[in-house]
């Protein structure tokens, strides 16, 4: 039952910190030498944030399988940079912070995307995952930044529903990611 399911997963306890650091993981493991934390400035924006990296990119096939929950098992051989092991990272850390997940790739063969909506989930009760065409794609916030790469990914979180946003909430926001970041210099100080 894929909204109870999904919405279980996002009480696993990812802090803020944790789960822009899983991302972030994802972004090392793809052999991105350039990574990037984006998020809105103007106070009439509404807030996200996004993990923009020049790693190796994913292909349509690969992009749907990563956005599969539990879609590889501990077992799978994985490069020696990847810290994940079952396959639950990148939904389960961005849906601990947000309602919407929309992730574009680009690598030498194209631009490819897709999208878990929540509310999408719940509305038609089933695995929902929007598949973007090179257009729609084209349309996400911060694209223009991913296609200046030959090849690379966009992580963005939308709805952030778990953040402690107030009256001003692109300040806080900026509060939050600067907390973030703070974490993420130690955990990839190495990287840095």
């Amino acid at each position: 039952y894929a909204p109870t399911m999904i919405n279980s997963l996002r009480a696993l306890g990812y802090s803020f910190e944790s789960a822009l650091a899983d991302i972030v993981d994802n972004s090392v493991a793809a052999d991105a030498d350039k990574i990037e934390i984006l998020f809105p400035v103007a106070d009439d924006s509404k807030p996200h944030l996004a993990v923009l990296d020049n790693g190796c990119g994913m292909t349509r096939d690969r992009l749907i399988e990563s956005m599969r929950y539990a879609s590889r098992g501990p077992d799978v051989e994985r490069n020696e940079k990847d810290l994940g092991r079952f396959g639950l990272g990148m939904k389960t850390a961005s849906f601990s912070q947000c309602r919407r997940l929309t992730v574009v790739t680009k690598t030498l063969e194209g631009v490819n995307g897709a999208v878990w909506d929540l509310d999408l989930v719940s509305k038609t009760d089933n695995w929902t995952l929007l598949v973007l065409s090179s257009e729609e794609c084209r349309n996400v916030p911060y694209f223009s930044d991913l296609d200046v790469f030959e090849s690379g990914t966009l992580v963005l979180w939308e709805e952030l529903d778990r953040m402690k946003l107030g009256a001003d909430p692109i300040h806080d926001l900026l509060e939050t990611v600067h907390l973030g970041m703070e974490h993420l210099s130690l955990i990839f100080h190495r990287f840095i």
